[in-house]
């Protein structure tokens, strides 16, 4: 249940590597998210069973032991739900309750995704709580701005910051009216 060390190949895709160390299965369909490798596989030997492999991905600086990864089956019941509904459609269905408790799980999240609000580039977005930033500043309104397929978002000052995992804080998206007399607001409280 531990994390194994290995060499990766600078340029090898997860698909690649993991076909190459995994050599009894067959990966039908995979997705990286947050370094989770997501994958749909068959095994050589039961080749009518597809379940999922959730595996953690790390790297090193190390010249030679530059990667590291846990790999689980679903039935370890990953604590890990970004799994696309690609891949769970694909699942054979099965009588484990911990590999069902975790594809409900992946489900479920599929769902609260689906229902948060689309933010586009030039958004003002409104988190329901304050975000502490490490130059001090707290900050619950932001304008998003997507940039070189990075998200970034800046303050009523400028400031740039970026916000790791945003899409999991609860927020809703503001006109620019409606920001502006958030903003407006906020300065006249503060006056």
């Amino acid at each position: 249940m531990g994390w194994t060390g290995c060499h990766r190949p600078k340029g090898m895709s997860s698909k690649a590597f993991f076909e190459k160390e995994f050599s009894s299965i067959e990966i039908l369909k995979s997705h990286t998210a947050k370094n989770v490798f997501y994958v749909a596989a068959r095994s050589k030997h039961r080749p009518e069973e597809v379940f999922a492999l959730v595996i953690l991905m790390r790297y090193s600086r190390d010249p030679y032991f530059n990667f590291y990864y846990k790999d689980m089956d679903e039935s370890m019941e990953p604590f890990y739900y970004d799994c696309p509904a690609t891949i769970l459609d694909l699942l054979t269905p099965t009588d484990d309750k911990h590999a069902n408790r975790w594809l409900e799980r992946c489900r479920q999240r599929l769902q609260e995704q689906a229902a948060k609000p689309k933010a586009k580039d030039g958004d003002w977005i409104q988190f329901r709580e304050e975000i502490q930033f490490t130059n001090g500043l707290q900050r619950s309104l932001l304008k998003l701005h997507k940039i070189q397929r990075k998200t970034w978002f800046t303050d009523q000052d400028g400031w740039l910051f970026r916000i790791p995992n945003w899409k999991d804080r609860e927020y809703t998206i503001l006109s620019e009216d409606e920001a502006l007399c958030v903003l407006q607001r906020s300065k006249e409280g503060v006056m």
